[in-house]
């Protein structure tokens, strides 16, 4: 059965556990109650207050350090205890549906998921992989109950959610219609340019009257290749540089602000910039424009099918919950845990690891990103608890997803 992972807690999760008690007043109590009493329920599986605990301590740890501002960042802290928790009933619902379905997989089938996870990442030896599990205080035996939850998890959605979707191309399409904003193609230019040289024999003054000059005859008509031949034995001018097609944002912001509005053939005015004095032509311009739906048509209908997913997970997690023993006893601060609504299912990442996009849950919100997952740890020495708990996940962002790799078995 799966167990608490028993590492050592770091000392960022310690520092957010202090951060949190800011937030948060937690009465004081004994380690063995911190440690064995229960706060959730689902048939036969549990969490502890421990659990929960932890849990908190390491989502607002990660929403610290997020590049968010601090008004936002104070927010979702002050609902990380709802948040958690909910996340929690989530959890135990599908296992204990998983552990009714009888889920399981054998030893070889989960050996072939870790060596997917392994070539993924490029580890190749025994050694890089403990390494790499160490570096997020885990071993090899809880990271195997790690994947072994997603797996779990995966299939049971894949049988009892995903297989009851029905989207195609007419909810595809209904989709592109109603969120054209997904689907747009920015605005971009195709630029040359040439640069009077900021190290050359010139003074400035001379260096501005050459780069007036030169932009003239440009905008003249005259082959610019003809001006960096007439200059190219003085030194003076740079070589015709092709920039290419730039979006917005790809330039630096005085050479985009001379050129974002200027159409085909055009030339800016002298650009003081890093060299020296920029000269630049558009050549080609595309405006914002909608993408045709042959182009976008899976983008589209992955979104489409991530909505009906969460719609259809929502109703499956309601049942579950109705069809379960569910004992609900949560902490003061996360009492109203049901005002806030997770923003995923929370599977272990090593299970998803090299999933396709089919196989992975998506957020229902068009652009929304996919928190990183919550990553309990367990105090050395706890004891175990008395019925199956809820298996820790490895911190999620810290490994990139491995490349070219298939899903679980």
């Amino acid at each position: 059965m799966p167990s608490t992972v028993r590492t050592r807690p770091s000392l960022a999760a310690t520092l957010a556990a202090a951060v949190l008690a800011v937030v948060l007043v937690v009465p004081a109590m004994a380690a063995d109650e911190v440690v064995n009493r229960v706060v959730l329920r689902v048939n036969d599986r549990i969490a502890t207050l421990y659990d929960y605990q932890q849990r908190v301590a390491d989502l607002t740890e990660q929403i610290a350090r997020a590049d968010l501002p601090l008004a936002q960042r104070r927010q979702r802290i002050s609902e990380v205890p709802e948040q958690v928790y909910n996340e929690l009933l989530q959890e135990l619902l599908l296992l204990s549906r998983a552990d009714q379905a009888g889920i399981v997989y054998t030893d070889d089938e989960v050996d072939a998921q870790l060596k997917r996870i392994r070539d993924g990442y490029g580890i190749s030896t025994d050694e890089e992989f403990r390494q790499a599990l160490a570096s997020q205080g885990l071993d090899e035996r809880s990271f195997r109950e790690q994947v072994v939850t997603g797996m779990r998890i995966q299939e049971l959605l894949g049988r009892e959610v995903r297989s009851k979707l029905d989207v195609g191309e007419d909810l595809a399409r209904a989709y592109y219609r109603d969120h054209p904003e997904v689907f747009m193609a920015p605005q971009r230019l195709r630029l040359r340019e040439l640069v009077v040289l900021d190290d050359s024999s010139l003074s400035a003054e001379q260096r501005a009257e050459l780069a007036r000059s030169i932009r003239d005859e440009l905008a003249g008509g005259r082959a610019a290749e003809e001006l960096v031949e007439e200059y190219a034995d003085q030194g003076s001018v740079s070589n015709l540089i092709d920039l290419g097609w730039v979006a917005g944002g790809d330039l630096a912001p005085e050479i985009q602000q001379a050129v974002w509005d200027l159409q085909p053939n055009q030339v800016s005015e002298p650009i003081p910039g890093r060299g020296g004095l920029h000269i630049v032509q558009v050549l080609e311009r595309e405006d914002e424009a909608l993408k045709p739906f042959a182009d976008v048509s899976e983008e589209a209908e992955r979104r489409a099918t991530g909505i009906a997913f969460n719609e259809k997970l929502g109703d499956y997690l309601q049942k579950l919950e109705r069809q379960s023993y569910v004992d609900l006893s949560p902490p003061p601060e996360a009492a109203d845990f049901r005002r806030v609504v997770p923003d995923a299912i929370p599977v272990p990442p090593a299970a998803t690891e090299g999933a396709g996009a089919d196989d992975v849950a998506v957020d229902a919100t068009p652009d929304a990103p996919v928190p990183e997952a919550p990553v309990p740890e367990a105090a050395p020495g706890t004891a175990p608890s008395t019925a199956p708990s809820t298996a820790s996940a490895p911190p999620a962002g810290e490994l990139p997803p491995p490349p070219d790799s298939t899903g679980g078995p």
